[in-house]
């Protein structure tokens, strides 16, 4: 869930040696904040499975994130095994995107509540200087209802869109866009009009219904 160490740490990568580490743009923060409220939301061990398929324009697993994406045109899809995330990107890397999507679902210990985390996630980015734009909003993503808020830091160029979305009872998905310039609701729309929700495979029929 983008949603999350930081942009660079998304690749295991060092911070660049110009960037000083203490001061995160919003590209910076994103992975950092959303992994402390997913760990804080989910157990630590999930069953999983390799995805069926895992290709630069196309991905389908019935595991986590159980979803179909295929990518649309300028964009490219990326699997982080480590964190069970499917991303999306539009560039050359994920490092020189200029749009960056991270899709994850995640089983939770307690009934899912999409408002409690969105809260939760917007007092963290806060704390690194995020502040929201305007008001948590119910939209459709890939046909089930997400909260979404937009959030930026003053003098950073960048915007910051995250839904969370109730699957099922206790698994939801965690969608978090990065957009270099613009509007990252509009950056990221392109790829999530290619999503599919699939059943997860390995999440016992109590826990979906």
């Amino acid at each position: 869930m983008l949603a999350m160490g930081s942009y660079y740490q998304l690749r295991g990568k060092p911070y660049p040696a110009r960037r000083d580490p203490k001061k995160l743009t919003v590209l910076g923060v994103l992975t950092l904040v959303a992994a402390g409220c997913v760990k804080a939301f989910v157990p630590a061990v999930l069953p999983h499975a390799p995805p069926e398929v895992s290709e630069p324009r196309r991905f389908e697993s019935t595991s986590h994130p159980a979803l179909k994406l295929v990518a649309p045109l300028e964009w490219t899809l990326s699997y982080d095994t480590e964190r069970r995330s499917l991303r999306a990107y539009k560039g050359q890397s994920v490092e020189t995107a200029s749009v960056l999507l991270d899709i994850t679902s995640d089983l939770s210990e307690s009934e899912v509540d999409a408002d409690a985390f969105q809260q939760r996630l917007l007092r963290e980015l806060g704390q690194q200087g995020l502040e929201g734009v305007g008001v948590l909003t119910t939209v459709s993503i890939g046909g089930i209802p997400a909260r979404r808020f937009v959030a930026r830091k003053l003098g950073d160029a960048a915007e910051l869109c995250s839904w969370h979305a109730r699957r099922a009872r206790r698994y939801a998905a965690h969608l978090s866009c990065v957009a270099r310039q613009g509007g990252c609701v509009e950056s990221c729309q392109p790829a999530l009009d290619g999503l599919t929700w699939l059943t997860p495979v390995d999440i016992a029929a109590a826990d979906i219904d």
